[in-house]
């Protein structure tokens, strides 16, 4: 990538149906973390849980986040940051994607790491906490860095009732972070406290680190940098495997509208398939086809 280029980045929500409007916020909020240069498509996933709070749901939203990944070409994007701190299927991201994969949850630590001696993790809810020690072993991390795990109590699909609200309540928790725990630095463990970290920084007189725009400058720089995660590290014979078996569409010659609505009609039929196939799980097969079968 030049440097004069955009880089473009695919920011994939792991949440199902989350909205218009909910989508483009989130859109306006990254772009203004990110360079003026930088050109962010928001997307959420077609089926599977609305929030991720616990393993069983990041299996489930897994499948739907793979398939968008494996759709994403490096003619379209830079890299792909899978807008979660736990990093869901992020291994599993970077065996089928041939451009950066980044995980906020990860990339947020390892910064915390370099900045202090060491750090806690604030997540929504207390079930989260092993589940969030277990990512911190897969991650490869000393847990003798780890301060603290401490919960805001909040579900993930409460956290845009009352932002004021829920900033005091978080600042008040990142508090007993510092003064209870020793923290050094604090890491916000959900991307629905995005926009908190500065101003409990400033408040605290610690970094805050808010994986939001963590992941955001992270990607910039590897897209910047020319850098790509080792093929050493990751098993791409998966790769290869997924394009013998997709039939690539060759847009040679086509005009701008005719390539965007052929793009649509692929999108199109893949959003059908993932519907057809959430309510088949959701309802079983033969209501699932009666409802079909109406809509026709």
């Amino acid at each position: 990538m030049k440097r004069e280029e955009k880089c473009r980045l695919l920011v994939i929500i792991p949440n199902y149906n989350m909205g218009k409007e909910t989508l483009n916020n989130r859109k306006k909020m990254l772009e203004n973390m990110g360079i003026g240069a930088t050109d962010i498509t928001v997307e959420d996933i077609c089926g599977g849980p609305d929030s991720i709070e616990s393993e069983y749901d990041e299996v489930m939203a897994g499948k739907y986040i793979l398939d968008r990944i494996r759709t994403a070409s490096k003619n379209e994007f830079d890299a792909i940051i899978i807008y979660c701190a736990n990093d869901p299927v992020i291994n599993a991201a970077r065996e089928i994607s041939e451009i950066p994969v980044i995980g906020p949850g990860y990339t947020s630590i390892m910064i915390a790491q370099d900045l202090a001696a060491n750090y806690s993790f604030v997540t929504v809810l207390d079930k989260m906490i092993p589940l969030v020690r277990r990512k911190i072993s897969a991650f490869g991390f000393d847990h003798a860095r780890c301060a603290s795990i401490r919960s805001i109590g909040v579900e993930v699909t409460e956290l845009d009732r009352n932002k004021d609200a829920l900033y005091e309540h978080v600042l008040e928790v990142c508090r007993k972070c510092k003064d209870e725990d020793g923290a050094h630095a604090i890491v916000l463990g959900c991307l629905g406290m995005a926009g908190f970290g500065k101003r409990i920084s400033e408040a605290l007189k610690i970094p805050v680190l808010d994986p939001a725009e963590v992941c955001i400058k992270y990607a910039e720089l590897i897209c910047v940098a020319g850098l790509m995660y080792s093929a050493k590290a990751t098993d791409k014979s998966i790769l290869s495997k997924e394009r013998r078996k997709t039939k690539k569409v060759d847009y040679t010659g086509m005009t701008k509208a005719g390539e965007a609505t052929v793009r649509m009609a692929i999108y199109a039929a893949q959003m059908y398939y993932h519907l057809t196939y959430q309510m088949v799980q959701d309802y079983g097969e033969e209501a699932a086809t009666k409802t079909i079968k109406k809509a026709m």
